[in-house]
């Protein structure tokens, strides 16, 4: 990290957002994760400004909660995001959005307080800058932004996703709000029979055998299809399609065992935002 010549900025502009709880290096280990040999890098600093709004909320949420939160995901390059499976347009790409746990387990009610502040404004002591602000650094006027004296205020309408199996919560600040919850029963039935259909392929396979990966599209296609006839929204239809891709592109390189343990981490279809 030592050779990000921004490092020293950012550092400065976290520090102007006067956050309670939460410190620059808490973001900066982020960037420098690594996944099958693609590794993370620090946000360009015209992005800096998407995050702050997400912070404030986060900050205050640590304070409603009494508890410690850790960052398990903020800023993910377009690559590494990739690498780790997330959607193309996921907002962790544009530097908007964070995954956290509670040290005391409660995701659930911080999920549900987020869910409650939706349309609250908070205060931010850097410039929630407007569409119309051409030289600004982030188009947030879905925020509702208003200079007021002290700083700026911003609406908060969001992202708020609860995840059980994997306890987290996402949070981004996109300017309307999105909800949706860990496996829904649709989606985690299809999950659980998209699985067994992998699993029961890949051990009756042959090994090196060519035809087993079209024959793994063919279930995601089913899977979909599935998804189709429920009439899913289009963004878990999107998160389930890229989430098996994502698999399939995993199995393609392993060995048999390798590819049985793979499919054990395919967590049910919800869209990964």
């Amino acid at each position: 990290m030592s050779a990000w010549q921004s490092e020293a900025l950012f550092r400065k502009f976290i520090h102007e957002l006067r956050l309670r709880s939460f410190k620059a290096n808490e973001l900066t280990v982020l960037f420098q994760r690594e996944r099958d040999g693609v590794r993370n890098s620090p946000p360009a600093p015209e992005l800096w400004s998407n995050i702050a709004p997400t912070l404030v909320v986060l900050d205050a949420l640590r304070e409603r909660m009494n508890a410690p939160i850790s960052l398990s995901s903020a800023y993910r390059s377009p690559d590494y995001n990739a690498a780790i499976g997330g959607a193309s347009a996921s907002l962790h790409t544009a530097f908007s959005a964070v995954d956290f746990y509670l040290d005391n387990g409660k995701e659930e009610a911080a999920a549900e307080t987020l869910l409650n502040w939706q349309g609250r404004r908070f205060h931010c002591p850097v410039p929630i800058r407007s569409e119309a602000d051409k030289n600004g650094t982030a188009r947030l006027y879905s925020l509702r932004p208003v200079d007021e004296e002290n700083g700026w205020s911003f609406e908060f309408n969001g992202g708020v996703g609860y995840y059980r199996a994997q306890r987290f919560v996402h949070l981004d600040t996109r300017g309307r709000r999105a909800v949706w919850q860990d496996a829904p029963a649709l989606m985690e039935r299809i999950a659980q029979e998209t699985r067994s259909g992998m699993r029961k392929l890949i051990a009756e396979a042959q090994p090196h055998d060519p035809s087993v990966f079209r024959r793994l599209f063919q279930l995601t296609e089913k899977a979909l299809a599935e998804l189709d006839a429920e009439n899913a929204p289009p963004a878990a239809r999107k998160g389930a399609l890229q989430k098996l891709n994502f698999l399939i592109k995993r199995l393609e390189n392993s060995s048999k065992q390798e590819a049985e343990t793979a499919l054990e981490e395919l967590t049910p279809l919800w869209p990964i935002l």
